[in-house]
C-alpha cells in the first residue's frame, strides 16, 4: 500500500509541474506575441534596449577581463558545492559508518590542502603584487628592491 501512495504523490507532482510549466509558457508566448504585433517600431526599440545590465552600452563590448575573477569564481562555486555535499553528511555523522566517517574527513582534509594551495598560490589576493612579483622573477629580479 505504501508503494502505490509514493507513485500516487509523484504522479500528481509531475502532472501540477507539467501544467504549470505549460501554463507559464503559453503565457510567456501570447504575452510576447500581443506585445511585439502592438507597435511597428517594437523591433526597432527591441534592438537598442539594454540587454540584461539595465544600463546602455558604452564603448567595445569585447574587452579583456582579468583571469584572477576567473580563479576566484571558479573557487567560489568548486568549495560552495563541496559544503552542499557535506551538509548531509556532517547533519548523520553520529548515525553513519566508521567508514563513511573517515571518507567524509579525508573529503574535508583535501578540500583543506586545495584551500591552502590557492592560498599559497595568492588566488584569494585581490591587490596586484602576486603578479608583479612573478614578473619580477621571471627576469631575476626582486620586488622588495623595486618599491
Amino acid at each position: 500500500m505504501l508503494t502505490s501512495e509514493k507513485n500516487l504523490n509523484i504522479g500528481i507532482f509531475l502532472l501540477c509541474s507539467t501544467l504549470l510549466a505549460s501554463i507559464l509558457l503559453m503565457f510567456s508566448y501570447f504575452i510576447s506575441k500581443r506585445l511585439s504585433t502592438n507597435s511597428k517600431y517594437a523591433s526597432i526599440i527591441e534592438k537598442y534596449s539594454p540587454y540584461e545590465c539595465g544600463f546602455q552600452s558604452f564603448g567595445d563590448a569585447r574587452f579583456r577581463f582579468d583571469v584572477h575573477f576567473y580563479l576566484v569564481a571558479i573557487s567560489f562555486v568548486i568549495f560552495d558545492l563541496e559544503v552542499i555535499l557535506l551538509y548531509p553528511w556532517a547533519s548523520e555523522l553520529l548515525n553513519l559508518p566508521v567508514l563513511s566517517s573517515i571518507a567524509g574527513f579525508v573529503f574535508i582534509f583535501i578540500l583543506s590542502l586545495g584551500l591552502f594551495y590557492e592560498w599559497k598560490k595568492g588566488i584569494l589576493d585581490w591587490n596586484d603584487s602576486w603578479r608583479i612579483e612573478e614578473l619580477l622573477k621571471e627576469r631575476g629580479k626582486s620586488y622588495k628592491s623595486n618599491s
